[in-house]
C-alpha cells in the first residue's frame, strides 16, 4: 500500500455523552460482514474530502445530527485501506436515524463488558427509530433482545474514554 492510500479510506467515530455514560452505535444493515453488528458510525472518504471532513458528513447523514468537534484517536489499517478514528463528546440525544439503520443509545458499560460477544438491550438501553419498516419494533419488546457487538469496537470505546479521562484531547 502506498503514501496515497493512507489518505483514502474510511472514518469512523463514536460520540459520548457529556457525562461518557452512554455511547452512538449504529446497527449496520451493509457490508454483508457487518450486517446486524453495532458499530462506531462512519463511512468512506470521498475524493479531496479530509478524514475529518468525512467523520462530520458521515455522521450527519447517518444520524441527522451535525456533529462538529471530533477529536482523532488513531489510524490502522484493514486490508486494502486505512480506519480512521475519531471521538467525540456531545449532544447524543439530537442523534436520530435518517437511514435504514437503526441508531442506538447504548451505556458505554455494556459495550466494555461484551468485547465481542453480543449486547443485551435493556431499559436502559434506547433505540432511535430508523426508516426501516422491519425495525417498527415497540421499545418494551426490545427488553433482553441481544445484538452483536463488532469485533474491535470494545477496544476502540476504551481507548477513547481512556484519553477522555485524562484529558490529553486533540480537536481537529
Amino acid at each position: 500500500m502506498n503514501h496515497e492510500d493512507y489518505y483514502k479510506g474510511y472514518s469512523l467515530g463514536f460520540l459520548f455523552s457529556a457525562d461518557l455514560k452512554y455511547i452512538v452505535l449504529i446497527r449496520k444493515a451493509r457490508p454483508a460482514f457487518q450486517k446486524g453488528k453495532l458499530n462506531g458510525v462512519g463511512g468512506k472518504i470521498e475524493p479531496g474530502e479530509s478524514h475529518v471532513s468525512a467523520m462530520i458528513r458521515e455522521f450527519r447523514e447517518e444520524t441527522g445530527h451535525e456533529h462538529r468537534d471530533w477529536s482523532y484517536l488513531r489510524s490502522f489499517k484493514v486490508p486494502n485501506t486505512f480506519v480512521h478514528v475519531f471521538y467525540g463528546v456531545g449532544d447524543i440525544d439530537k442523534c436520530k436515524a435518517p437511514t435504514d439503520e437503526n441508531v442506538w443509545k447504548i451505556p458505554v458499560s455494556k459495550v466494555l463488558k461484551t468485547p465481542w460477544r453480543k449486547i443485551t438491550i435493556s431499559a436502559e438501553s434506547v433505540r432511535i427509530a430508523s426508516l426501516n419498516p422491519c425495525s417498527r419494533i415497540k421499545d418494551e419488546d426490545l427488553n433482553g433482545f441481544e445484538i452483536d457487538l463488532l469485533y474491535g469496537v470494545s477496544v476502540l470505546v476504551q481507548e477513547c474514554l481512556d484519553v477522555l479521562k485524562n484529558h490529553k484531547c486533540t480537536s481537529v
